[in-house]
């Protein structure tokens, strides 16, 4: 590519400069030199005319650029979907990286694309996550604020502009998925062909799809911060949703999307965040509806979704419903019909979906026996992400975190009978479970609805190292959080104590919580009867009656005369060896 890269001004001098590096000392004259740069002065067009060479531009030079550099541009173009001149200007400037990086003009060049994609688009995010930060100093934010608008293109013009650049995202997002399954699909069709990649190829596919994945993770957490600063619309909403149905793999690019779905459920369905009334009831019948009228390819996601939407939207008062002629007559109905449609998502996996997504994107650092067991013991069956090598950042991790936390307590606030109701029913399924009494094919405390116990476990992840979030519950004993931390404490079942004692440790961390969380344990009344395994509410006697009891029975000399405990009949509840007891312990 010697020739390739010289401004069209000093290619012939360049040309006759490589000329002489081959040629014998003092073999050519001066005369000679001059003819051979007029010549080439003539036939150069000619050839860029008739197509044996060719030209491109770079930054308002003109360049002559051999065959060779033709075909790397040509196969840079279908490899980034580019035109050819945009990608041989891209191979242009990629020379200057090949050496550094050791690596053929070409897959630098691909390196180089990504990298400048992936830098922008975190340069963005940043910006607008600063802008939207009430927690960042006022006179930064004012600036990043006053550029957001620039970009957005809000400051002077409609404040539709808003919404028009989510849509460009999300349809870029739209592409990155498309691009990531021609890859796959490319992959796949060398394996079936029994072709053997070379390791550079393998090495550069590897590259585009971590680097594409990193791109679509970028993409999402911008939306959600377009959203949160009140840059969008109801109708961006509806697209999306539009969208969502079409997605076919349950994978980390479908995971990108989850704080953009809570973020506009919780911009658009709150009655706190200045959401319009008729747009919350359009929008609700449209995501109830869709069950029946477009279903989604991920069940899972759908029903997650519905639960997201409608612990925000039940926040509406009263007031709103029974002003809303095409829906429920009144408050009362419009009310039950939200919490039997939360409850039917969650029977339909809503909390399976956001429980597996906690804890596969935000892994704990080291390995905790209890808590794999007791996610485990709620997960199983349940649909899990693969094993991908595409790695969730840190920073995404955090945005869902909070995101689900802003879902917490939603639900706690807005829905209030709901989580009773989750209470009711478990307790008298386990009764006619322990009672020897259970229709159908339940025969096993292994087989029975766990959501509440999912539920408190979701809370433990979304308030985990994040101890100014877990002041939310202590800070204000009047609190719908706190009143739930007393509630929840109470009538305990044993797997209900494992998933109560997660959340607890969720959010102790830090002083201040933790000594809240003590005073919270403390049983001023009398210590609980080592015979009766269940007091009114958890506290420190209640645990260390649990583990003096059961430290005592592993202790007991087994006999053969003592009859083994047979569910489905009835028996003693001190003789009562649940399933979920190690668990509960531990």
């Amino acid at each position: 590519y010697t020739l390739s890269y010289e401004p069209k001004s000093t290619s012939l001098e360049n040309f006759w400069t490589n000329q002489q590096k081959t040629a014998k000392a003092g073999q050519l004259s001066n005369l000679t030199d001059a003819f051979w740069r007029s010549l080439w002065q003539w036939i150069a067009p000619v050839f860029v005319l008739i197509g044996i060479i060719g030209t491109i531009k770079v930054e308002d030079e003109e360049f002559i650029v051999n065959e060779e550099f033709q075909e790397g541009a040509i196969q840079l173009a279908d490899a980034l979907d580019l035109d050819e001149q945009e990608s041989g200007r891209l191979l242009f400037i990629a020379q200057e990286y090949s050496e550094a990086l050791d690596r053929p003009s070409v897959t630098s060049a691909i390196i180089e694309f990504h990298e400048r994609r992936q830098f922008l688009l975190e340069c963005l995010r940043l910006l607008l996550k600063n802008a939207t930060d009430p927690d960042c100093e006022e006179h930064l934010r004012e600036v990043q604020l006053e550029l957001v608008c620039e970009i957005l293109e809000v400051k002077d013009g409609p404040v539709r502009n808003g919404s028009l650049y989510v849509r460009k995202c999300l349809g870029a997002m739209a592409d990155i998925e498309k691009w990531l399954q021609a890859l796959g699909d490319r992959q796949q069709g060398t394996l079936i062909l029994g072709h053997v990649s070379t390791p550079d190829y393998e090495e550069i596919i590897k590259f585009q799809q971590q680097s594409l994945g990193q791109q679509h993770e970028s993409l999402g957490a911008l939306i959600s911060h377009i959203v949160k600063g009140g840059f969008t619309g109801a109708e961006d909403f509806h697209r999306l949703l539009d969208y969502l149905p079409t997605i076919e793999k349950w994978n980390y690019a479908a995971v990108h999307y989850v704080p953009v779905i809570i973020a506009f459920a919780s911009q658009y369905g709150s009655s706190e965040n200045g959401g319009d009334a008729h747009e919350a009831s359009l929008l609700n019948k449209k995501i109830l509806e869709a069950k029946d009228v477009t279903p989604w390819n991920l069940r899972n996601l759908q029903a997650a979704t519905t639960s997201w939407w409608l612990a925000e939207y039940s926040g509406w008062s009263p007031e709103f419903f029974q002003g809303l002629s095409t829906r429920q007559p009144n408050a009362d109905s419009e009310a039950q019909t939200c919490s039997e449609a939360f409850l039917q998502a969650v029977r339909e996996g809503a909390f399976h979906c956001t429980l597996s997504i906690c804890c596969q994107i935000r892994p704990d650092e080291w390995y905790h026996p209890a808590r794999t067991g007791l996610i485990q013991y709620l997960l199983r069956d349940t649909l899990m992400l693969p094993p991908e090598t595409m790695n969730v950042s840190s920073y995404f991790q955090l945005l869902v975190m909070e995101q689900f936390e802003s879902f917490v307590e939603a639900f706690i606030t807005n829905m209030p009978d709901t989580l009773r109701q989750f209470q009711v029913d478990e307790d008298d399924q386990r009764k006619k479970i322990l009672g020897g009494f259970q229709p159908g094919s339940r025969n096993s405390l292994w087989d029975q609805d766990l959501h509440l116990e999912r539920f408190l476990v979701i809370i433990s992840f979304a308030f985990n190292n994040r101890i100014d979030a877990a002041q939310s519950f202590w800070a204000d004993t009047d609190s719908n959080l706190y009143g739930f931390l007393q509630w929840a404490s109470k009538r305990q079942s044993t797997p209900r104590v494992g998933a109560f004692c997660e959340m607890l440790i969720s959010i102790s961390q830090g002083e201040d919580c933790a000594s809240a969380a003590h005073n919270f344990l403390l049983d001023d009344g009398n210590s609980a009867s080592m015979k009766f395994r269940r007091s009114s509410s958890i506290s420190w006697a209640q645990i260390i009656s649990e583990l003096n009891l059961y430290t005592s029975k592993i202790r007991e000399t087994p006999t053969s005369t003592r009859p083994a405990f047979r569910y489905g009949a009835n028996a003693n509840s001190d003789d009562i060896d649940e399933p979920e007891s190690p668990l509960m312990l531990e």
